[in-house]
C-alpha cells in the first residue's frame, strides 16, 4: 500500500480534488485495520470519484446511518451500518461491523403502490 507521505506528495496539492477524512474513532467499530484507519484519519478519500461517487464524514462522534436518496433515514434497518458516501444513484456506500473491513453498497429498490 501507497504511505501517506507518498499519497499526499502525489495527490495532496491537487486544487481540484478535496479529500474527507474520517477519524479512527469512528472507524474502529467496522474493523477497519490499524493501516487503513490511519490512511483515512490522515489523508482520507476524494469528496469526488468517478463516476459520480461522493464520500462525505459531518464530523460527528460516529459515521452517521444510512439515508434513502431522498434523506429518509434508513436507521429502522440499518441502524448498525455506518456512511461514508453515495454511489451515482444515490445509494449508501457504508462500512459494515458484520463483515469487518469490508465496504459494502445498498442497492435500494422501490414499488410503485
Amino acid at each position: 500500500m501507497i504511505s501517506t507521505l507518498e499519497f499526499s506528495a502525489r495527490w495532496g496539492n491537487d486544487p481540484l480534488t478535496n479529500f474527507v477524512g474520517y477519524p479512527a474513532e469512528a472507524l474502529q467499530e467496522f474493523g477497519v485495520s490499524a493501516e487503513d484507519q490511519g490512511f483515512l484519519d490522515e489523508i482520507g478519500l476524494p469528496e469526488w470519484a468517478t463516476p459520480h461517487t461522493h464520500f462525505f464524514f459531518d464530523n460527528g462522534p460516529s459515521l452517521p446511518a444510512p439515508a434513502d436518496p431522498y434523506g429518509v433515514s434508513l436507521s429502522e434497518e440499518y441502524a448498525y451500518l455506518g456512511t461514508i458516501g453515495n454511489s451515482a444513484e444515490d445509494w449508501p456506500i457504508c462500512l459494515d461491523p458484520t463483515q469487518p473491513g469490508k465496504v459494502v453498497c445498498l442497492s435500494l429498490a422501490y414499488h410503485q403502490p
